[in-house]
């Protein structure tokens, strides 16, 4: 064994390896504020990090399932996940499916077969695990996890918060709220969680405890 990569107060997770060519791809914070998707030649004397994509206001990660032949690019974004997924080796963009502005939250491969099972969801459901068929484009339930009888419609959302630290750093927090709350006029108790993270720790989605005390 050798050392490809190390420095101090530096994350380099190993993620996969290129089918063909000599690269690790790894999730790195190697100089930016969030962490991205990177590789490293390993066959170098003095192998040196390579980005493959970094956002400036989005953590990235990376994958390959070399058994279906698919990669994908998973994005947090103020607390948002997001899925980049594609045939081949980042080649051609699969176009997922929207189901009642829920976000696809996960995307997984099906053996010897081109369609998908889908995880979605929202701030005020659960979600479900939907089998797609990408030629017809249709979603098909494979779970239920939603047995609740109370309706969306009286469960509280996330939104957007944004404030200026006394250096003129923006902020950005998220808050769970009855969408009524923002209008009527009332004095409503509030509930601070502070956490670090940030967008791993509380995102837009459904949390059973938030929704307990909304």
């Amino acid at each position: 064994t050798r050392k490809l990569l190390s420095r101090p107060g530096t994350l380099y997770t190993p993620l996969f390896f290129h089918p063909n060519e000599r690269y690790l791809y790894v999730k790195s914070d190697h100089d930016v504020d969030f962490r991205g998707c990177a590789r490293v030649r390993f066959d170098q004397k003095e192998p040196a990090l390579q980005w493959v994509r970094t956002e400036p206001d989005a953590a990235v990660s990376c994958s390959y399932d070399d058994l279906s032949d698919r990669s994908a690019f998973y994005m947090k974004k103020q607390g948002r996940d997001s899925v980049e997924l594609f045939d081949g080796f980042f080649r051609a963009p699969v176009s997922l499916p929207n189901l009642n502005n829920q976000n696809v939250r996960g995307a997984y491969s099906i053996p010897n077969s081109s369609n998908l099972i889908l995880s979605l969801g929202s701030p005020q459901n659960p979600g479900n695990y939907y089998y797609f068929d990408r030629t017809r484009r249709e979603l098909r339930a494979v779970t239920e996890l939603n047995q609740s009888p109370i309706p969306a419609s009286k469960l509280g959302t996330s939104f957007d918060l944004y404030t200026k630290s006394f250096d003129g750093l923006e902020i950005h927090s998220i808050y769970f709220a009855k969408k009524e709350w923002l209008t009527d006029r009332e004095k409503h108790p509030v509930i601070l969680w502070p956490h670090g993270g940030p967008d791993y720790a509380i995102p837009h989605a459904y949390l059973g405890l938030f929704q307990f005390w909304v």
